[in-house]
């Protein structure tokens, strides 16, 4: 279940940069533009860091199976999704 609500926001996040490309057709209004446009990189940032348990680079438990691929693939990963975020809000229009 819980795959399931990740895996629905980061389709989610996709669209929104999709219509935000202008690749298709459709108007997104301003504000919801730079919210979502701000929102969605710090969300990512934020993951990275993890002040949390289990995730980010400062988490608590680091020995698992999970901990060790989250501090070598999957923080390293937001953490770009999250910069690449930042610079395409600060360069868009």
């Amino acid at each position: 279940m819980d795959s399931a609500i990740v895996g629905s926001f980061l389709i989610m996040f996709g669209l929104f940069y999709l219509l935000k490309s202008e690749l298709v057709d459709f108007q997104i209004q301003n504000w919801l533009a730079t919210f979502g446009g701000w929102t969605i990189p710090i969300i990512f940032i934020l993951r990275a860091m993890g002040v949390f348990k289990y995730v980010g680079f400062f988490k608590k438990i680091k020995n698992t199976d999970f901990g060790k691929n989250d501090s070598k693939l999957f923080s390293p990963l937001c953490l770009a999704i999250g910069t690449v975020g930042v610079i395409v809000q600060s360069l868009g229009k």
